[in-house]
């Protein structure tokens, strides 16, 4: 019976101190928040956690106080204190680790809070950006707005260029970022393109959405995405010529310059991986459409086998093969053929003889086609990738949050 009520008192000790913490918490969060505004919010948080922490000392405090007159009396009257023993040492065990996770959240909140208090508002840095950036922009600016937005890229994406319709000059100009995370559907990338054509809204949209799944939905640097990828097209119609409301032939010239320039851009996001000392280029023929097609690139091109075996310059034309054959996509080896840079490596299920002096030289390049003839239909598909170098797993693994 003393036994329990010890214990029960330990618990009801514990629960009082977290009901009297949270109490405090919501306190004392109100009035820096009523003194002093949002920015002081982190303050009050910080302060709750040292009440917290109080209160756990405190129990903890009582817990061995009680716990140590437990043991000496149960070894008065010659019982053992094992048991007593026992669960001080979980109790210390759970209590530690409590303090690591407050001390833990501590640190992080002292940042955050050092931050705010210092009135350091991301909204001031922001319109005093944007400001300065209105007051920099010129007609020859499309540079500095590429350098701007790029990451981990080791240079800007920027292309522009001009057509004719209806008699009329009509500009386009894009850039693009993009070094890592790339695939599936863009992922981790940004796309801005402008141009003074005058164009239905709805067309605008449907020539975009069709010109995207043949250039930034073609690209694999890694396989991985994260939160955020954008692309976009803006027409003013400053240029004055007849504005395209229909699929005539100044729509086909429009979105055959706009698919130039968005796979134009592709391929320097790919070639551009992190990383980065080689450019692949997965032509897959001979499929029955164009989603087994995409599906069998796709699969080659995020093969860390494949990737790195360019990276060290080894034709090893089995990996291929072998991403080929788990793509999911049903394959006839004896009509498969595989080629790098154009020589056979691969052919009616074996391996084909080749002029390795000519396939080292193909190696060596940095620009390099692989082509892959399933022989089962008329469909094809093109993707673009890079290798996998010593530099990649040196910046991810070097990246902090």
């Amino acid at each position: 019976m003393q036994k329990r009520n010890v214990v029960l008192s330990i618990v009801l000790t514990f629960v009082t101190c977290g009901i009297y913490g949270l109490y405090w918490m919501a306190r004392m969060t109100k009035e820096v928040q009523e003194l002093s505004g949002e920015k002081k919010t982190a303050s009050g948080g910080m302060a709750a956690l040292f009440t917290v922490l109080s209160c756990t000392l405190y129990s903890y405090y009582w817990f061995y106080q009680i716990g140590g007159s437990l043991a000496e009396a149960r070894r008065q009257r010659g019982l053992s204190a094992d048991s007593v023993s026992n669960m001080t040492y979980a109790v210390t065990t759970v209590v530690l680790t409590i303090l690591s996770i407050i001390w833990e959240a501590l640190s992080s909140m002292g940042d955050f809070a050092g931050a705010l208090e210092n009135g350091e508002d991301p909204m001031d840095k922001m319109a005093s950006g944007i400001k300065k950036a209105v007051a920099e922009l010129s007609a020859d600016g499309s540079q500095n707005a590429g350098n701007a937005i790029i990451t981990t890229d080791t240079y800007s994406k920027a292309c522009s260029t001009e057509i004719e319709l209806g008699g009329r000059k009509v500009r386009f100009g894009a850039i693009a970022k993009g070094s890592g995370m790339i695939q599936p559907n863009m992922a981790t990338m940004l796309c801005f393109i402008t141009t003074d054509a005058a164009i239905d809204s709805g067309l605008l949209q449907t020539a975009l959405s069709d010109i995207v799944e043949q250039s930034f939905n073609m690209i694999s640097i890694d396989g991985d995405m994260s939160t955020n990828d954008m692309a976009v097209v803006l027409a003013n119609g400053a240029a004055g010529n007849a504005k395209i409301t229909e699929k005539n032939a100044d729509y086909e010239l429009f979105h055959q310059t706009l698919q130039n320039i968005c796979q134009e851009l592709a391929k320097r996001i790919a070639s551009d991986g992190e990383g980065a000392t080689k450019f692949l280029t997965v032509h897959v023929a001979g499929t029955k459409s164009f989603a087994d097609a995409k599906t069998i690139g796709m699969s080659v091109a995020k093969s860390p086998l494949v990737k790195t075996a360019f990276f060290g310059e080894d034709p090893n034309w089995g990996r291929v093969i072998c991403a080929v054959g788990y793509a999911g996509i049903p394959m006839e080896p004896e009509k498969t053929v595989v080629k790098f840079g154009g020589i056979p490596v691969y052919a009616h299920g074996v391996g084909a003889d080749y002029d390795e002096e000519a396939l080292r030289k193909v190696m060596s390049e940095h620009d390099i086609v692989i082509d892959i003839d399933m022989g089962l239909g008329d469909a094809e598909a093109t993707v673009w990738t890079c290798d996998f170098s010593y530099e990649y797993v040196k910046i991810n693994g070097e990246y902090h949050t």
